[in-house]
């Protein structure tokens, strides 16, 4: 599918690839944790961070699309704000079955990947998040809702070239809890 003549818009760029693409599979590739607090010394209000980013890959020979958000988390005690005393990272893979409609211009995949990718992993990040947490002896964090920044989409978006489109897009959120 051709875009229509001239600057296009994120919304348009991402329809003109959403509208043409079936999920495959979502695999977790990989996942890592590392923590320093103890049920004893738990402190009383806690500090989270959270960014993700996201590359993908056209796998024109096949009409594959293949996403990979990636997430990080950390977890700062009041008293010690610089030093996280628990990070978890995770990436996962998401297949997408390309149509002959779609649009396999750089940018619309762009903003295709920074959009769907997070927003169909971010369930099993939350699950992983509040799973892991709590195991860590964090009582269980409740990562917050994923919010789509539209204002910024197709912002990081490389200029229309061949690649890969391994550009990553990071989205901070934080958050504050009591415990």
């Amino acid at each position: 599918m051709s875009p229509a003549p001239g600057p296009s818009t994120p919304l348009q760029l991402l329809s003109s690839v959403s509208q043409f693409v079936e999920l495959r599979s979502i695999v977790l590739r990989k996942a890592s944790t590392e923590a320093s607090v103890h049920p004893e010394d738990r402190a009383a209000n806690w500090t989270y961070k959270q960014r993700h980013t996201v590359r993908h890959e056209l796998l024109g020979d096949r009409n594959l699309l293949r996403l990979y958000p990636a997430f990080e988390f950390a977890a700062y005690a009041a008293e010690a704000p610089s030093s996280p005393v628990a990070t978890l990272d995770a990436e996962y893979a998401l297949t997408y079955e390309l149509k002959s409609e779609a649009n396999r211009e750089t940018s619309a995949l762009q903003v295709f990947a920074e959009v769907n990718g997070p927003f169909v992993v971010w369930p099993y990040w939350r699950e992983l998040v509040q799973t892991v947490t709590g195991r860590l002896g964090l009582a269980g964090v409740v990562a917050p809702v994923f919010n789509v920044d539209i204002k910024a989409l197709g912002k990081s978006a490389p200029p229309e070239s061949p690649g890969d489109g391994s550009a990553a897009v990071p989205t901070d959120k934080g958050s504050s809890q009591s415990r």
